[in-house]
């Protein structure tokens, strides 16, 4: 009569001879580091964790320094297109920019500012447009206080804005690359 195996005895006998050659260890090892630092990165923007936690854990992150850096940058980046907490994604390229050179944090920190005017000032042009609107409809007084971020005109110059800095911080990115 035939020996009775089990699954796992079949899974060893089938996987005997494979083994992974050096190249598919370090990309598995990459997407492992990728993985770590995009859940680190997760969690801190859904205020799971603070930014000293965030900190903290990010150092314990094995890995080459570089590559870190890179992958950090890149889901904080791939996120500022995608959210709406543009602040915290700044935090995380400051946290960066200090890592790496005191200089580059200043850097981010000047962009930050930048971006927060530039939002405001789209905010004030959305909220004149919205008013002009509504007196043309008839609708005016004191007590009209237009909520600006409920209108497509915002979400348009919100993108717009987005995308000018999105240029602006890959070229931040790069100086990181350099430095």
């Amino acid at each position: 009569m035939g020996e009775i195996k089990s699954a796992i005895e079949l899974a060893m006998e089938r996987t005997k001879g494979l083994v992974m050659d050096d190249q598919e260890k370090q990309r598995a090892a990459a997407r492992e580091l990728g993985s770590r630092i995009s859940g680190l990165l997760r969690r801190y923007l859904e205020e799971m964790i603070d930014s000293d936690d965030f900190q903290k854990e990010y150092e314990k992150v094995d890995g080459v320094r570089s590559q870190k850096i890179e992958l950090l940058l890149d889901a904080a980046l791939t996120e500022f297109d995608s959210s709406d907490n543009s602040e915290k994604v700044f935090d995380i390229l400051s946290f960066v920019g200090g890592v790496v050179n005191g200089r580059l944090q200043r850097e981010v920190e000047d962009l930050r500012s930048d971006f927060h005017q530039k939002i405001k000032a789209e905010a004030d042009g959305v909220k004149r447009e919205v008013i002009l609107r509504l007196e043309k409809m008839g609708i005016s007084g004191s007590a009209v206080e237009p909520n600006a971020t409920e209108w497509d005109e915002w979400k348009t110059a919100v993108d717009q804005t987005k995308s000018l800095f999105k240029i602006r911080l890959n070229e931040w990115k790069n100086k990181i690359r350099q430095a």
